[in-house]
């Protein structure tokens, strides 16, 4: 029987383009045969007024005929090879959607692609903000480059955090660059992921800016992947991480420029 499982049954009515209603009242026709409207309706526990109007959509569907007499109407199902063409008269609707939606590809990926070039910006606050942010670094797991001002950022992120991140990116094989500024900060955080790796390759290289060029690193700045982010530590804990490639790449040309003028950085021993 067609409609034994409620689930099947909704797929074959999708399929054949016919609601339940009407599968089921074509169903009680082909059981009961040529029949009245009433004694149709009786048998499917409906009001005789929503047969008929089940009688009329399956009437423009082919699915039934009518014979009129003085008193009313019988009913007469049409066999049920139709559904074979209610099914080729869906594939052909199927085949008209899709070679419509096909067309259309083009003009969405358009749409698509341009709406990933603007920039998506996310404001985080506090320190478990910036603690999400480098989640998503190790996350994300491509070069990071960075402006570390760790003078500031130790009075927010502890060394033990800074220390635990370093040892996580060196677990995931994430490479470091970063131009900094010489300060005993600076130099502690070096010093102490040094001693944490036992002396091994921290995948980590730092160059040092000319003291004519320390004034243009004035905040925190990072960027991997396609995101930037800038972090202040002072009167407001902020990262802002804009995600955009182009507004990226301009700044690891940037970077790039100032690592060509900048002075490779050896810890002392």
């Amino acid at each position: 029987m067609i409609t034994k499982d409620k689930k099947k049954k909704k797929e074959y009515c999708q399929i054949l383009g016919l609601t339940e209603n009407e599968l089921d009242f074509y169903l009680t026709l082909v059981k009961l045969g040529k029949c009245s409207v009433q004694k149709a309706a009786k048998e499917m526990g409906i009001f005789r007024s929503s047969a008929y109007v089940l009688v009329d959509s399956l009437a423009k569907k082919g699915l039934i005929s009518q014979e009129f007499k003085k008193h009313g109407r019988d009913l007469i199902p049409e066999e049920p090879k139709i559904l074979k063409r209610l099914i080729k008269e869906q594939e052909s609707k199927v085949k008209k959607i899709k070679s419509e939606i096909e067309d259309k590809i083009p003009n969405l990926l358009g749409q698509f692609e341009k709406a990933q070039k603007d920039p998506v910006i996310k404001v985080y606050e506090g320190v478990e903000g910036l603690k999400a942010i480098h989640d998503d670094i190790l996350e994300t797991g491509q070069v990071l480059y960075c402006y570390p001002r760790l003078d500031s950022a130790l009075n927010v992120l502890p060394l033990d955090f800074q220390l635990d991140f370093i040892k996580k990116r060196i677990k995931k094989g994430i490479k470091a660059k970063g131009i900094f500024l010489d300060t005993p900060a600076a130099k502690l955080v070096l010093k102490k992921s040094r001693e944490m790796a036992g002396g091994k390759d921290e995948l980590r290289e730092m160059r040092i800016l000319p003291d004519p060029l320390q004034d243009m690193i004035t905040g925190e700045k990072m960027f991997y992947g396609n995101k930037v982010v800038y972090m202040t530590y002072d009167k407001k804990v902020i990262g802002v991480v804009i995600d955009h490639e182009e507004i990226a790449q301009v700044e690891k040309k940037h970077f790039n420029i100032l690592w060509r003028v900048s002075l490779p950085y050896k810890l002392s021993e």
